[in-house]
């Protein structure tokens, strides 16, 4: 699946631009020329980057940015500041609003498109840790229950002497028991 940015700047040459280079690297583009559109298009689809441009009718950039963290569902959205202000107050304001990185006019493409990907690209591995994270929690309580479960059935006196029957006629059962907790805790590392 193709991932969707939302292009949003009031400049139709310089949507235009943008637009068309990201078509060709694969990417699917939505466009908005100002504020309220941009806001309706990222709360009705979320993008998964906006490139956004600070000067704009009704709402500036830093006021749309600022929205988009307030709001719980583009709060992660990554957003990337094309403007023409170049001032360092600027850069430091939009970057501090929550914009991920910050790139003045005139750009090249090129530049434009490596920092999209490297955008992008952070938000994998995030995501993908989050799931290591998860999957780690799943098997430690799987290793949990294999182990404090056993001795906590172990600890009837009859069940304990099943334990041990059933083991010692079936000591690969017991290998593979443990194996199995042991091999969990090694790849939960």
């Amino acid at each position: 699946m193709k991932p969707k940015i939302l292009v949003v700047d009031d400049e139709p040459e310089a949507v235009e631009l943008v637009e068309f280079n990201l078509k060709q690297s694969g990417y699917a583009v939505t466009t908005a020329a100002d504020g309220a559109e941009a806001l309706k298009k990222a709360r009705a689809q979320i993008p998964d980057l906006i490139v956004l441009d600070v000067m704009l009718p009704e709402m500036d950039g830093f006021e749309i940015c600022k929205t988009l963290r307030l709001d719980p569902a583009t709060a992660r959205v990554p957003i990337l500041m094309l403007t023409a202000k170049a001032a360092e107050i600027d850069r430091v304001l939009g970057l501090e609003l929550g914009a991920d990185d910050y790139l003045t006019k005139p750009f090249s493409p090129r530049e434009l498109l490596l920092r999209i990907k490297k955008i992008l690209a952070r938000g994998a591995t995030c995501e993908s840790m989050q799931a290591y994270e998860r999957e780690a929690r799943r098997l430690y309580r799987r290793y949990w229950f294999v182990t404090h479960g056993l001795l906590t059935i172990a600890r009837h006196p009859r069940t304990r002497r099943m334990i041990i029957n059933l083991l010692m006629r079936h000591p690969a059962v017991f290998r593979a028991m443990m194996g199995g907790a042991m091999r969990m805790m090694v790849s939960a590392v």
